[in-house]
């Protein structure tokens, strides 16, 4: 959150529909109208294996300060979003970051899986160019 959201209550919502929606902080539209630069980090139910098992579709984003992991706002649409709201309203209220969340260990299979999918994403992304041939040239030396 910017520095005048500082007193402000992380206050999340759902509603219980078919599929669940849920929300906390900042969503895409509201980051663009206040011009705050911001990444976001996505995954669907397509590799989810308990949303396989059961059949549901869904979509959970969570958008962080643009190069950063510290978490402005997350939208889930689909399986227990009601429920899973509240790991991100937490990480928030905490000042945990995305790459925090992502170090929590899920039971498996579970919907929360997609917070470390996500958080997986952003520690790729912040990897830098030369760190990354690093770990191409090790990987590569440990196939022969």
């Amino acid at each position: 959150m910017n520095s005048k959201d500082k007193n402000k209550i992380i206050l999340p919502y759902a509603t219980y529909t078919h599929p669940e929606v849920a929300q906390v902080g900042y969503n895409e539209v509201q980051l663009k109208k206040e011009g705050i630069a911001y990444d976001t980090y996505a995954e669907d139910f397509s590799h989810n294996d308990r949303a396989l098992c059961e059949s549901n579709e869904g979509l959970y984003k969570i958008h962080t300060k643009k190069g950063t992991d510290v978490i402005l706002g997350a939208t889930l649409i689909g399986g227990p979003a009601g429920d899973l709201i509240v790991n991100v309203t937490v990480a928030m209220h905490n000042n945990i970051g995305l790459k925090k969340m992502g170090e929590c260990v899920h039971p498996y299979p579970t919907y929360a899986e997609a917070f470390k999918k996500m958080a997986d994403n952003y520690n790729r992304k912040a990897l830098k160019p030369g760190t990354k041939s690093l770990l191409r040239g090790i990987i590569s030396f440990n196939k022969k």
